[in-house]
């Protein structure tokens, strides 16, 4: 809707909105143009650039009565660099930190299966007069892709199994284990695991149109290496797992396909 006329001028309020709004933006200017930008780079553990990191710049001063931090995000170049913009007027302090979700863990205390930001969590401080030295994060422990999948040799074909995936026993750690369930089709469950060396022990698997319960869960080993995809070799032979007494096989009876 066009602003009101009077006799053939602009209305003095609007014009005062207007030269107020203007003002608001050439102080924000100014404050962002003089204001040291956050810059930095992201590092593999090894040391080499880590690129389409994402890096996010929090403020570390509460703003307002909520109590709320204002955020802002980057992806690094293929050298690893970030450029974030000041922001956030009314707070120097930044706090930094950088992830790349697809690909790596990082250690909480004592348990590997535990998920955790990545990188270590910088704050910078704008309000001195010279511009920040760039900083450096370097990235947690890389992990590596593993495809689960079930080989039945009684049937010739992939198959539905759940698997429990556990750590081998390390010195001075504590590990958890956690179940997963490949599909239907016997497609593969995928998971992203620290470096190590694992047991993937079948605990249900099919029978006919039926699940079984294994009495002794077939066992297999295997090693997860940094950045690499994993595809066990997981096959087992229905016909010769000792299986446990369910509803679906009260007596407890061995896979008879």
């Amino acid at each position: 809707m066009p602003p009101p006329i009077v006799q053939g001028r602009i209305h003095p309020v609007v014009l005062l909105v207007v030269a107020f709004a203007l003002l608001q933006a050439l102080q924000h200017s100014a404050w962002s143009q003089d204001s040291p930008v956050l810059r930095g780079t992201v590092l593999f553990p090894d040391g080499t650039p880590a690129h389409e990191a994402t890096v996010t710049a929090t403020t570390a001063c509460e703003n307002g009565e909520g109590g709320y931090r204002l955020a802002r995000q980057a992806t690094t170049t293929p050298e690893g660099t970030f450029s974030i913009p000041p922001f956030g007027e009314g707070c120097n302090q930044y706090r930094l930190t950088a992830g790349k979700a697809a690909d790596f863990w990082i250690e909480t205390g004592d348990c590997v299966f535990c998920g955790a930001p990545n990188g270590m969590p910088p704050t910078v401080n704008l309000s001195a007069a010279s511009a920040p030295e760039p900083i450096t994060i370097v990235l947690g422990q890389r992990g590596g892709t593993t495809d689960f999948r079930v080989w039945d040799a009684a049937t010739a074909r992939f198959m539905r199994a759940m698997l429990r995936i556990d750590h081998k026993p390390v010195e001075g750690k504590t590990f958890g284990s956690m179940e997963i369930a490949t599909g239907k089709d016997g497609s593969a469950d995928t998971l992203l695991l620290p470096p190590g060396e694992y047991v993937a022990s079948v605990l249900q698997y099919q029978c006919g149109t039926k699940e079984y319960w294994a009495a002794v869960p077939p066992q297999f080993s295997f090693e997860v290496t940094a950045g690499n995809k994993q595809e066990p070799k997981i096959s087992v032979d229905v016909r010769t797992i000792k299986s446990s007494k369910t509803y679906a096989n009260p007596q407890g009876r061995k896979c008879q396909t």
